[in-house]
């Protein structure tokens, strides 16, 4: 993917994510093995993006039976209907 392509991949997956209630993902950005001068350009480019959306919470480089160093999790926050059921479940206490 060029960086554009994989830029609005990551932000529609975000919000996807939210939308579904997926609340812990994982982004798979590769190493960078293909690239002529071997330089992990989407990881860097995604440490950026990442803290620029409000929906995401925190995110880590993944362990490495889930991918090490080409991937990344990511905590989402929580969606408006999710927040609602909680209020809902919690307040007939």
């Amino acid at each position: 993917m060029t960086v554009e392509q994989a830029r609005r991949e990551v932000f529609g997956f975000i919000g996807d994510c939210v939308r579904y209630g997926l609340r812990s993902v994982i982004i798979l950005h590769g190493k960078g093995e293909r690239n002529p001068d071997g330089i992990a350009q989407l990881k860097s480019y995604l440490a950026k993006w990442l803290p620029e959306l409000d929906d995401v919470m925190a995110f880590h480089s993944a362990q490495k039976h889930h991918g090490g160093t080409g991937a990344v999790y990511v905590m989402v926050r929580k969606g408006d209907r999710d927040k609602q059921h909680n209020r809902e479940l919690h307040s007939r206490r």
